[in-house]
Order: C-alpha cells, then sequence, then structure tokens
C-alpha cells in the first residue's frame, strides 16, 4: 500500500473498516458457504492480502480484531 502515508493513520482505518473490510469479509463468507471451499486457496488469498499490509496496519487493535473474525470464520468453517 503506497498510499498508506497519504492519509492520517486512524483516517486509513476508519476507511478500511467501513468500506474494504465488510467486503472483504463477504467475499469470504461467499467463498467458504459455496460447495467445497478449497481452504488452502482461502489461505493462501487471505495470506496474500495480509502481505499488502504494512506491520503499523497489522498492529493496530481494528486492523487485528478483523484479521480475528477472519480467522474464526475460517476456523468455524472447519469445525
Amino acid at each position: 500500500m503506497s498510499w498508506v502515508d497519504m492519509l492520517p493513520h486512524n483516517s486509513l482505518v476508519t476507511l478500511l473498516e467501513k468500506h474494504f473490510f465488510p467486503r472483504w469479509l463477504q467475499v469470504l463468507g461467499t467463498w467458504l458457504s459455496g460447495p467445497n471451499p478449497n481452504y488452502y486457496e482461502v489461505t493462501s488469498w487471505y495470506q496474500g492480502w495480509k502481505a499488502l499490509f504494512p506491520q503499523q496496519l497489522l498492529t493496530d487493535s481494528t486492523v487485528k480484531g478483523i484479521n480475528n473474525v477472519y480467522l474464526c470464520t475460517l476456523s468455524c468453517n472447519l469445525i
């Protein structure tokens, strides 16, 4: 995310929380609710997205919480 420094940190987190992550989690839910989801692909997809975020965002409590929602969603589907 080369543009991460263009917005104040809190504004960027709010933007991601309100506009990016809801759609991101919706795609995840759709993928997991389909017939025979490939968990390797889902995990690779998540890791690819996560790798795009700079460390300063990954350590933010809001972003951590959203990552926990992902992990919970995935683990609940594995059970």
